[in-house]
This record gives structure tokens, sequence and C-alpha cells, in this order.
């Protein structure tokens, strides 16, 4: 799973291994690389609307995401006591 990256007149191969954040280079969520079939990272991801979604991606469509660069998330309770 890996991905060549010219930079000037040099490449540089980035892998993804299963477990490591990315996203598309056009903008998309947050994902979480799960494998490598056939050459593709797959990787999961929630829709906004909460709902868990898997998708094959080729990797020279996707971007490392580091977890220093991505905001806290908060994760609050409803007055009920249980997360939904």
């Amino acid at each position: 799973m890996s991905q060549e990256i010219k930079i000037g007149n040099h490449a540089a191969k980035v892998q993804f291994l299963v477990g490591d954040l990315c996203a598309l280079k056009s903008g998309s969520p947050v994902m979480t690389v799960a494998g490598n079939p056939a050459g593709d990272v797959q990787a999961l991801w929630f829709h906004s609307n909460g709902q868990p979604m898997a998708g094959k991606f080729p990797p020279e469509t996707l971007r490392k995401v580091e977890p220093e660069d991505m905001a806290p998330t908060v994760v609050t309770k409803p007055a009920g006591g249980a997360i939904a």
C-alpha cells in the first residue's frame, strides 16, 4: 500500500498501513486504513449521520493524516445519560 509522491526531482513512497489515518486529496472525512485488497486502500469512516462506511481507493488519491493535525473530538452525554 504505497504511494509515490514527487518532490522536486525526488520521488518518495508513502505507505498506508492498517490503522493509519488518511483522507482523499480532494477532501473527505478522515478515514482509517483497514486493508489493501488488490492494490487499493480499503478505508473505514463514519458518515456525518453516524453511519459506518467503507470504500476502496487507489493510493494515489489519498494523503496521510497525522493524529496531531486533527481537532480534538468531544463526546457529550445527552440529559438522559446514555450516548446514542
